[in-house]
């Protein structure tokens, strides 16, 4: 901001940041504080309103916007493969303001990661929209000492757990007010408990296999935020059980109701760069591409009837995302 004139007694100079978190996509904040510092928007979007009464004519205001990046700290990102240990910048000493930093963690070939906390202190909010360590595409905030959470609890990450994937990006970032102590954890390559049974388009196991593995991450992205969503996503999904009799990947089928096209499709994993309500739509698809390509109801004692009911689930599934897309998908 290069000026401002009110023609009002100025307040102090703030540098600060103002985070886009309204309900229906515009700020939920104001900013009050004089513009001589910059004011940083997060969210990448803003509205600037400008007010005058019928009394006194002033000269104005004269504002500068431009495009930028996070602020990083020299040395913050970080790539590691196999093990490792990561902490915010400056800890054990207290993280700085307007940090933004990417952690990508690699495990070795055909194994998963592990996450161990040693600590936790990162300042407090209801939807952690101040200071946050982003994990699988959730926000972590809060403390692990003195009366408030203990690890696991509400905003606060689980002390140690599984990221089941070979590879993931943890996003540090911070607003311009409170600083506390950060984080630091420890990872390693470990071997993954879940057993798949096949690729997910080779058989009916492997698809639920598959799938099974991708709720249990959306659930983690959706529970903070969503947590009654997670109910319906998960009695939707229980309809939707095809066994392995009626799956096949070539060959004919009598049932004149619907003939598989035997088509392979891209089968979206679940991705942590992508809101959550876009991965509720991959998963959807996921289900109703598989009914239609290689699913076939011959011998059925009620084909109609269940062929009918999977597709309506899947569909289900996916009007999670369309019925909240006005208040959240574009930003969560």
């Amino acid at each position: 901001m290069s000026e401002f004139d009110s023609g009002r007694k100025r307040r102090a100079p703030v540098e600060g940041t103002l985070n886009s978190v309204g309900g229906d996509g515009r700020s939920a904040a104001t900013y009050i504080g004089d513009f001589t510092d910059p004011l940083y928007v997060r969210g990448g979007s803003a509205t600037i309103r400008f007010r005058s009464d019928h009394i006194v004519v002033m000269r104005g205001f004269k504002i500068r916007i431009e495009k930028g990046n996070n602020i990083s700290p020299d040395g913050c990102d970080e790539i590691q493969s196999g093990s490792g240990s990561i902490s915010s910048p400056d800890f054990p000493e207290n993280h700085g303001n307007h940090e933004y930093c990417k952690y990508t963690l690699n495990a070795d070939p055909g194994k998963i990661i592990k996450i161990t906390f040693d600590k936790f202190d990162v300042e407090g909010e209801g939807f952690c929209l101040f200071d946050a360590l982003s994990i699988m595409g959730r926000k972590h905030c809060g403390r692990d000492s003195r009366e408030d959470l203990e690890f696991g609890e509400r905003r606060m990450p689980m002390k140690t757990f599984l990221i089941n994937s070979d590879s993931t990006e943890l996003v540090w970032e911070t607003d311009g007010s409170v600083s506390r102590g950060g984080f630091s954890f420890s990872w390693e390559s470990v071997d993954n408990p879940v057993t798949i049974a096949s690729p997910p388009l080779e058989s009916a196991a492997g698809f639920h296999d598959h799938m099974e593995l991708f709720m249990s991450q959306l659930v983690y992205q959706m529970e903070f935020r969503r947590p009654f969503m997670t109910k319906a996503l998960n009695r939707f999904w229980e309809k939707i059980q095809i066994t392995e009799e009626y799956f096949q990947t070539s060959g004919n089928c009598d049932w004149s109701y619907s003939t598989p096209t035997y088509q392979n499709f891209d089968f979206k994993d679940f991705d942590e760069t992508v809101p959550m309500c876009s991965n509720l739509r991959n998963f959807a698809n996921n289900a109703k591409q598989f009914i239609e390509n290689f699913v076939c109801m011959d011998e059925h004692e009620v084909p109609k009837r269940t062929f009918n009911r999977w597709l309506k689930f899947a569909d289900k599934i996916d009007q999670i995302a369309i019925e909240q897309n006005s208040n959240f998908c574009s930003r969560y």
